[in-house]
């Protein structure tokens, strides 16, 4: 059986709530790894689907004085 991480990001509004569970074959993180270098890459894993799951962005706009 293949180990597995769940993911979790949400910004607190209703309806914001992303959670999704990987293998870490899917993650391609070898399920031998222990410690710093296990963190290491699950941080990585995380760090690349969080940002893949969300949406954010800023506008710059002219004001009206």
């Amino acid at each position: 059986m293949s180990k597995q991480v769940t993911f979790f990001v949400s910004t607190g509004y209703v309806g914001s709530k992303r959670e999704e569970t990987l293998t870490f074959d899917e993650l391609g993180i070898d399920e031998n790894l222990e410690g710093e270098e296990l963190e290491k890459e699950l941080q990585e894993a995380f760090n690349e689907w969080v940002w893949e799951n969300i949406n954010a962005y800023y506008e710059v706009g002219e004001s009206s004085e």
